[in-house]
């Protein structure tokens, strides 16, 4: 999850939603396991809590803290290294080719906008939704029900009307 980065802060941290290709990714200024408890809080309160993850086999993920963190959000921990490296280049590679706003923009911001492109707009033949489209319509549980009850209010009387069917 950590690596390096050119023109940003000295570590990031990837998380990569494997069912959906949704990615997180957040800056930091080192590879502890508290960075890494930072970031998947971050990423918890993004795209939801994972069932699994998988993390490479660094020092950061093999410590006690990191396990008992885990465990405490009742997430199962694998180990295995080559998506995380995938997701890296690609981040670089979406950095790279944003290179023109690295004088403007600040290395958060940057780290954003790449994440933005990878999210939202990057398609592939076999599902051409992008990655936050697939992550948030195939999670039942992060799913909004066909036609929830709405109420409204009336701008003429200032009453509140309904409940009606949702109509999307």
């Amino acid at each position: 999850m950590p690596h390096t980065y050119p023109n940003l802060v000295k570590y990031v941290h990837v998380s990569v939603y494997t069912f959906s290709g949704a990615v997180y990714a957040s800056a930091h200024t080192g590879e502890k396991a508290t960075d890494a408890q930072k970031h998947l809080v971050q990423a918890f309160s993004i795209l939801g809590i994972p069932k699994v993850i998988k993390t490479d086999n660094g020092p950061t993920y093999a410590s006690k803290a990191f396990d008992e963190f885990l465990q405490q959000w009742g997430v199962e921990h694998n180990k295995g290294q080559a998506i995380i490296e995938r997701i890296h280049q690609s981040l670089k590679r979406v950095l790279e080719q944003q290179g023109g706003d690295n004088r403007v923009l600040a290395p958060q911001l940057q780290l954003c906008k790449a994440l933005f492109t990878v999210n939202f707009l990057n398609c592939f033949f076999e599902n051409l939704n992008p990655a936050v489209v697939r992550h948030f319509s195939q999670n039942v549980s992060l799913r909004l029900r066909e036609h929830p009850p709405v109420v409204v209010k009336n701008p003429e009387t200032w009453e509140v009307e309904g409940p009606y069917e949702l109509v999307t």
